[in-house]
Order: C-alpha cells, then structure tokens, then sequence
C-alpha cells in the first residue's frame, strides 16, 4: 500500500505490514529513503496521507488499537489515539479530518479524527449491525455504505450530520468504483450497474439506466 502527499513531495510506502517508508514521489535530486517508522506493535492495516501529515490505521478486524500520526516531512510521532472498541474497515484524510468507517459489536458507523492532534471530532452510529463498511469523498459529502446492504447514507464530514439516505431498488450494490465523472455500483445475484453524476447525488437516478448484467 501507498499513498503520496504533495505538500511533502513524499510518497509513502507500507513495507512487510510493519514498516513505513518515505520516498521521494519524483526520484529526486537525492533519491533513496527520506526516513523510516518501524511498528514494534500489531501490524499494519494501512496508511493515508495529506496536508503534510501521514496517519496509520490498525489492522481491519483489530479493535483496542491505535491510530497514529506522523510528520509527513521528518516521520516524527506526533499523536497516538487508542480506538477503544471500534474497528477501521475504511478511511480517508479530508480537509475536514480523518473521516473514517468504524464498527463494533453492536453496530456500524463513521467518525473523525482532527489530523493534527488526534483528538475524536464527532462519531455517528449508522446501522445496527456490524460489517465492513467502505466511503467515498464526493463534492456534497461523504458516501458510506457497506457489502450487502441496501442503502448508503451521505453524511456531511465536518459534523457528522446525515444529509441523504439512498435506497437501491432491486440487489443492494456491495461496491461502489469512482470514475472520471461518475459512479460504478455493482452487486447482488444478478449485477447492478449504474453511472452516477459524481458529487451530484441528488437521487441514485442513472445516467444510462439501471439493467440487469450477466453475472
């Protein structure tokens, strides 16, 4: 896994699910590895990075652990924040925060984490069982949903708030692919597709219509 940071022009690499490196994103100058963060704990789930800071995100299925946060420049730890019972099946740094799917025993929702301090922003229970839950960054909002499911809300990322809720019609999509102006959503026994205006979901209404596909 990768992720790269243009304010730091690094690129950042998760290296045998315990150690991060930095890398020059253009080979550089100087090329070889900036500085390196080696976890001694649980291992990795993933990284994402923005604005000059890089976070890492415990193993999916891992409750108990910790989120962390780095100097996208220097890797210095900057922030460690215990997940308490909540596990992290999906995030992503805006420029709101660390918005991220969360689940726990009795159910599944999102939260955010400020990405300079770690501190909790706002937490949002969204079903009543628990399951691997996936988002999607759009201009009006964050998209959640989840694998078999239904619907998919969208919630607003700097407080939390829902702003829709979407009902599929016929097989609940279990994914949602982004592409260049719209929205792939597939799933179910039969295939559902559907191109969706991106950051334009005034209502799940396709572009080309919704069809069954052969599976």
């Amino acid at each position: 896994e990768a992720c790269l940071d243009p304010e730091s022009g690094l690129a950042f690499v998760v290296q045998g699910s315990r150690r991060v490196l930095a890398l020059p994103a253009d080979g550089g100058a100087k090329p070889g590895v900036r500085w390196e963060h080696a976890e001694a704990g649980p291992v990795l789930g993933g990284i994402v990075c923005g604005k000059g800071r890089v976070v890492l995100l415990p193993r999916k299925g891992q409750s108990a652990a910790l989120i962390k946060g780095l100097d996208a420049a220097t890797g210095k730890l900057l922030w460690k924040r215990p997940t308490g019972s909540l596990e992290i099946s999906e995030a992503r740094l805006l420029p709101e925060g660390l918005v991220a799917v969360t689940a726990h025993p009795k159910g599944t929702g999102a939260g955010c984490w400020d990405p300079e301090t770690g501190e909790p922003r706002w937490r949002e229970e969204l079903w009543s069982r628990r399951f691997a839950g996936s988002c999607l960054p759009l201009s009006s909002g964050v998209l959640v949903w989840g694998e078999d499911l239904d619907e998919a809300v969208l919630l607003d990322p700097a407080s939390g708030k829902l702003l829709r809720r979407y009902v599929f019609r016929g097989d609940p999509a279990s994914q949602v692919l982004p592409l260049e102006g719209g929205g792939f959503l597939w799933g179910g026994e039969h295939s559902l597709a559907a191109c969706l205006p991106r950051g334009e979901l005034e209502a799940l209404t396709p572009l080309w219509g919704l069809r069954d596909l052969d599976p």
